[in-house]
C-alpha cells in the first residue's frame, strides 16, 4: 500500500469539513456515553464520545470517520493527529466548542424530556390519592 501525506492545505480542508460537520448537525447527532474498550463510536446516525475519554482527539476521528468512511483506521489516525498538531490552537478550540455546545444541548433536551415523564407520572398518582 502506497502511504499517503496529507499536505497542509488537506489538513485544513479536513478541519473545514469536520468543523462544517460539527456546525450542521442536529444537536443529538452527538452523544455522550459510557462506552466500553472505545473512545467513541461512530454508527453513520450519531457519533458517540465516552465520558471518560479525551474529547477532541476523539471528535476529531469520529467526524473523521463520518466524512471519509473509505479511509482505513491508521489514516484517520494519522490525519487526526496531523489535524490537531497543524491547526491553530484558535481552530481546536473553535471546534471543540461548536462539539461541546452540541453535546450540552442534546443532554439538556434529554434531561427535559426525563424530567417531563417523572412529572406526568407523579401528577397521575397525586390525583388518585386524592380521591379519597
Amino acid at each position: 500500500m502506497a502511504t499517503f501525506k496529507l499536505t497542509k492545505s488537506d489538513i485544513k480542508h479536513v478541519y473545514r469539513r469536520c468543523l462544517y460537520l460539527a456546525r450542521v448537525k442536529p444537536p443529538d447527532f452527538f452523544n455522550l456515553r459510557r462506552l466500553n474498550g472505545v473512545h467513541g463510536l461512530c454508527n453513520w446516525t450519531n457519533i458517540q464520545f465516552d465520558t471518560r475519554g479525551e474529547i477532541l482527539a476523539t471528535a476529531y476521528h469520529e467526524c473523521i470517520h463520518y466524512i471519509y468512511p473509505d479511509w482505513s483506521e491508521t489514516m484517520v489516525l494519522y490525519a487526526e493527529s496531523r489535524v490537531i498538531n497543524n491547526v491553530s490552537l484558535f481552530d481546536n478550540a473553535r471546534f471543540l466548542k461548536c462539539i461541546t455546545d452540541k453535546l450540552y444541548k442534546a443532554a439538556l433536551h434529554e434531561n427535559l424530556l426525563l424530567k417531563r415523564k417523572k412529572f406526568k407520572r407523579k401528577k397521575k398518582n397525586e390525583t388518585r390519592n386524592t380521591r379519597r
